[in-house]
């Protein structure tokens, strides 16, 4: 199973993207600011570009597993109304470089994230997805049996005009 996030709004404060399953549109994919980080880059070079919790990770290819998301309960209670018993299950993106924990969960705003990547329905703004717990259990449904059974990766791409346009617009 491929999941793609390729990254389409860009702001100072977020990057929002359309996250696609095989090829059909899943969901909208909020992140902390895009810093034009590649997975191919030096460890250097990563660690130089990095604002810790406000950088989007690199774009790149991982593999994802299902990790327990008792510290996403914590975060947001309003998730046991879904998950009762600690049962919430959240997919994690492995050996990202210079990261650790990077999680796929529900998350409305730019403060809600330290590096995850946020699931929404809808786009309410630049820097805002809605309808989390939608996105979430759609995630759920489509894709947590293939990622349980280690066929799932995580690909993050740009799209090049978007992309263009705020390196122009920042000067970067």
């Amino acid at each position: 199973m491929k999941l793609v996030n390729t990254r389409l709004i860009f702001t100072e404060n977020s990057t929002i993207g359309k996250l696609t399953v095989d090829g059909a549109f899943l969901c909208y994919i909020l992140e902390p600011t895009d810093r034009g980080l590649d997975a191919s880059m030096p460890l250097s070079e990563l660690q130089r570009l990095k604002v810790f919790g406000k950088t989007a990770i690199p774009i790149g290819t991982y593999n994802l597993q299902l990790i327990s998301g008792v510290p996403i309960i914590n975060r947001f209670p309003w998730i046991t109304k879904y998950y009762p018993n600690n049962t919430f299950m959240v997919p994690e993106l492995e050996n990202v470089p210079d990261y650790e924990a990077v999680l796929l969960h529900p998350g409305n705003y730019p403060k809600d994230t330290e590096g995850c990547s946020l699931v929404g329905m809808t786009i309410a703004g630049p820097d805002f997805v809605g309808d989390t717990p939608d996105a979430f259990v759609k995630l759920q449904k489509t894709c947590f049996d293939e990622i349980k059974a280690g066929n799932a990766t995580y690909t993050l791409t740009r799209d090049p005009q978007a992309w263009t346009a705020f390196q122009a617009k920042t000067n970067k």
